[in-house]
């Protein structure tokens, strides 16, 4: 007969290469859990590039490439005219509500296809920017950039575009537009602007004393000069101010209007005038007319 002793034997034999599976069974995945997490963390995957990072970096690629082979500044900016890199110019000729400019510009549309719709650009020059009609709303500013680099390129305008970001070589109309600039006062003028400030000296305004005036002056200085240096030291760098393009939506696509209709004229056919008549017509051309500060100083008297 078979004795208890030696069944018990048995069963503790057959017990160890049981034992020796089941611990390699929950070692493996066990294993292979810690070293994809280890692999991830230090050789982390590349993240796929959406449709509109893949049209931003088309684009970009192809802008850079049009700066490259076109190294001269005349092809790069062919089509545009001179009174753009003279301020005073361009706001008198703008003026006209139809001046020849806003209509050279608005026949030369640029119609593209992007992963948010099709968009339909052109250049705006009361704004300096880029307008465009598009029947989606809330499009990103890359996106409309890259739809910009495109224009610029396919219409010899690189100077309409402001965005320093990615191109160094800054337009020169960035400093002709956005800098205030230097007047050379007359003596007519110098005469008008001390008569405006004598005026404001006698006017029953609040003025603060001058020892108080003084102490805030003094501590915004040594405000500013703690941030400047605090930033800088934290940064390291020092990099030029940035700027970025203007976009105007103009609405959707069914409000273009492709054609290139003639303004209507409406002329008054009544034999007869009116004082009311007069003073509308004078009504319209004021708004019409732009006002400047000098011509505005002119008009206000001051009651003392």
């Amino acid at each position: 007969m078979i004795q208890f002793s030696q069944v018990f034997s048995y069963l503790k034999k057959q017990q160890t290469s049981l034992f020796v599976f089941s611990f390699a069974s929950f070692a493996y995945p066990l294993s292979r859990f810690i070293f994809t997490r280890v692999h991830t963390y230090l050789f982390p995957p590349e993240k796929p590039m959406t449709d509109m990072e893949r049209y931003g970096e088309k684009q970009l690629n192809s802008f850079k490439h049009f700066i490259e082979h076109n190294q001269s500044n005349k092809e790069r900016n062919s089509n545009i005219s001179p009174e753009f890199y003279d301020k005073k110019r361009l706001s008198t000729g703008l003026q006209d509500v139809n001046n020849e400019v806003e209509r050279v510009w608005k026949t030369r549309m640029l119609f593209e296809h992007t992963p948010r719709g099709n968009i339909v650009m052109y250049y705006d020059p009361y704004k300096l920017g880029f307008a465009y009609y598009s029947d989606n709303t809330g499009i990103p500013y890359s996106l409309l950039n890259a739809v910009a680099m495109k224009y610029v390129k396919t219409f010899r305008c690189q100077d309409f575009f402001f965005d320093n970001q990615d191109i160094k070589p800054e337009s020169p109309l960035i400093k002709i537009h956005s800098e205030e600039d230097k007047k050379n006062l007359s003596e007519e003028e110098k005469k008008d602007s001390d008569d405006f400030k004598a005026k404001l000296k006698d006017a029953p305004f609040l003025k603060r004393k001058k020892t108080e005036q003084k102490k805030e002056d003094k501590d915004k200085k040594d405000k500013d000069k703690k941030d400047k240096e605090q930033k800088k030291t934290e940064e390291n760098i020092d990099e030029g101010p940035k700027y970025h393009n203007c976009f105007v939506h103009m609405g959707k696509m069914y409000n273009l209007s492709f054609l290139n209709v003639p303004p209507v004229i409406k002329q008054n056919k009544l034999s007869f005038s009116s004082d009311l008549l007069t003073a509308l017509d004078q009504e319209t051309d004021l708004q019409k007319q732009v006002m400047s500060w000098k011509d505005y100083k002119k008009g206000v008297t001051i009651d003392v």
